[in-house]
């Protein structure tokens, strides 16, 4: 089974509804979204004790660049129609299984990232272990990233 045997019919669709769009595709432009996605976790280290949600932003923007290297590679684009949302679900079609364990939290931080920006009255603010925990995850999409950009053919 070929990644397009598996992903096809969920690009195509993400296609016709403009939630995606073809570009053309571009190791160079791949390489500069997985550079800025390890410089965007290395950035929430650093910035994790004094800003907490700015660093939960950073770190969540890191796991999406690295997967959004994984369309790059292919010529293929999230669109603003699509959003954060389509490029999980074009990587989820794509590459799970295997790789679903390591991209499915990324929607959940997705949701979280949303509420540490923009909280409502008792919204809990992040604490340290979820920025802990969740740099891992994000540290782990980039490393698989970094790992399957190689891999991927164009769509």
């Amino acid at each position: 089974m070929t990644i397009w045997d598996q992903g096809r019919g969920t690009i195509e669709r993400m296609l016709d509804s403009n939630e995606l769009q073809k570009v053309p595709a571009s190791e160079e432009h791949a390489a500069r979204l997985l550079n800025e996605a390890r410089a965007h976790l290395e950035s929430s280290v650093v910035t994790r004790q004094n800003d907490p949600e700015g660093a939960y932003a950073a770190s969540y923007a890191g796991a999406r660049k690295a997967l959004e290297s994984l369309l790059a590679i292919q010529g293929l684009r999230r669109t603003t129609r699509g959003g954060h949302i389509a490029v999980y679900e074009a990587t989820m079609a794509q590459f799970d299984p295997p790789m679903g364990g390591t991209i499915r939290p990324f929607d959940r931080m997705r949701r979280r990232r949303g509420e540490a920006e923009y909280p409502e009255i008792g919204t809990p603010s992040i604490s340290q272990e979820e920025l802990v925990e969740d740099g891992t995850r994000c540290s782990a999409i980039i490393d698989m990233a970094i790992t399957l950009v190689p891999k991927s053919p164009l769509f």
